[in-house]
């Protein structure tokens, strides 16, 4: 009998191990290898300012590795890799697939949501983490609640969402599966509504690249006031980074009820007001990213006598320093003895950090309102007056009638539109407008030095 080579002995060897190992288990083996290594590479992402040793890293947030380990660690979710797909990467709804054009390890460590880009790693587990809210796999259900008017296709004058997703688009494939029209027409539903919160966190996170140039200038140049030169350079970065965070490839921009939506489902947070906060808290002065707000341009903030509803009428103006905290801007409109009255005062502080920290120490206690600024409530006592804040502004309003006879004084209901105003004019400033004279860095003030 013919003896057969070694070799051959060894490949028959291997050969019958594999085939009594049961399939499920090498796939099961393979899916967990892919997860992990898909979940190292979004993790270091998420991680990268703080790898980078990045100041900015205190105050935004990539997100929440948690939540996606979460997410994808569940069985129902696979990861596969296909070179021949057109995307580097994509999610498929109906299969809860994500697929890779190449492994994981292979995509770059980058901000920049390009082809091979760690970021579609990221990007894709967030359709991923959408989908499973939806699906109730995670709770709570359906955290995104909609897209602004004709982002989806297919959008009819209202907002697109999943109840009415059902009649965008025919039947079709999605992704290489045959499916219902509408189970298609959810899926694209779904795109663009993720998409508007994607894409608005893709434009932040790429112009963080400006922020990196800027904090070596920071380093290089210290804490002294800059040089007219220097301090060019450094407020155009800065100002490219604010640019880059009130844009998207979507035509409109998340508000703040979307951020906060966004942040509560990945944990993305990214504001430039709290980032600028945090620079100024560590003595960096603010001539590095703009100049002081001068009276004009916080006058500027308030509304018109026309939007008030008193085009007749000129407002008073009051400005009350108090110490080196704050400076409050009070306008008032008042039509005369009897009649309307509405008076909004705009408090305004050296850094989010410091309203925030006498925010609390006011033990301010009412009806909260929600999607105005970063908080808002009702007060009732002794009368209803409204108070909200919004970075490193404090809005107090208060709109009453007086009648003649008989004397009576009643609160008219908030228009909350007035506030959101004023907010709306702070975000759009490269620099949230602070007054000459007040304290940037809270240490100090709580030193007292």
């Amino acid at each position: 009998m013919k003896r057969r080579p070694k070799k051959w002995n060894a490949l028959l060897l291997i050969a019958t191990v594999c085939l009594a190992c049961p399939t499920a288990a090498i796939a099961q083996q393979t899916q967990e290898q892919l997860k992990s290594d898909y979940l190292l590479k979004v993790s270091q992402l998420i991680n990268l300012p703080r790898t980078n040793r990045q100041m900015f890293h205190k105050w935004m947030s990539v997100g929440d590795a948690a939540k996606f380990r979460s997410r994808l660690n569940q069985d129902a979710v696979t990861i596969r890799i296909d070179p021949s797909i057109n995307a580097s990467a994509q999610y498929d709804p109906t299969t809860q697939t994500i697929t890779l054009r190449q492994p994981p390890g292979r995509f770059e460590m980058t901000f920049d949501a390009g082809p091979g880009s760690a970021c579609l790693l990221w990007h894709e587990a967030i359709h991923a983490i959408s989908h499973g809210h939806q699906i109730r796999a995670i709770q709570p259900a359906r955290a995104f609640k909609g897209v602004p008017t004709d982002l989806a296709p297919g959008a009819t004058g209202k907002l697109v969402t999943k109840d009415d997703a059902d009649n965008l688009v025919p039947m079709g494939t999605v992704e290489g599966a045959t499916v219902s029209g509408q189970q298609k027409a959810a899926a694209v539903a779904d795109e663009a509504v993720d998409h508007f919160y994607i894409n608005w966190a893709e434009s932040c996170l790429a112009a963080t690249q400006s922020l990196v140039v800027l904090e070596r200038h920071l380093t290089t140049h210290g804490k002294n006031k800059p040089t007219a030169e220097v301090s060019a350079v450094t407020k155009n970065l800065w100002q490219r980074f604010v640019e880059g965070c009130n844009s998207s490839l979507m035509r409109d921009v998340p508000g703040p009820a979307e951020r906060k939506e966004l942040e509560q489902m990945i944990g993305f947070r990214c504001d430039p007001g709290e980032i600028l906060g945090g620079y100024l808290s560590l003595g960096y002065p603010v001539e590095y990213f703009g100049a002081f707000a001068s009276d004009e341009q916080v006058w500027a903030l308030f509304p018109t006598a026309a939007q008030i509803g008193m085009p007749d009428v000129r407002p008073s103006q009051e400005k009350n320093p108090l110490d080196d905290i704050s400076v409050s801007y009070v306008k008032t409109w008042k039509q005369g003895p009897t009649g309307r009255t509405v008076s909004i005062h705009l408090t305004l502080f050296g850094t989010p950090e410091i309203g925030n920290v006498v925010w609390e120490a006011a033990h301010i206690t009412g009806q909260a309102v929600p999607e105005v600024g970063d908080e808002a409530v009702v007060v009732h006592n002794p009368s209803d007056y409204v108070v909200a804040r919004f970075r490193n502004a404090h809005v107090l309003m208060i709109d009453q009638q007086v009648e003649a006879e008989p004397l009576s004084v009643k609160t008219n209901p908030p228009n909350w539109n007035f506030v959101k105003r004023i907010f709306r004019n702070i975000e759009a400033m490269p620099v949230p407008p602070i007054p000459v004279g007040v304290e940037t860095s809270i240490a100090k003030l709580r030193s007292g030095n």
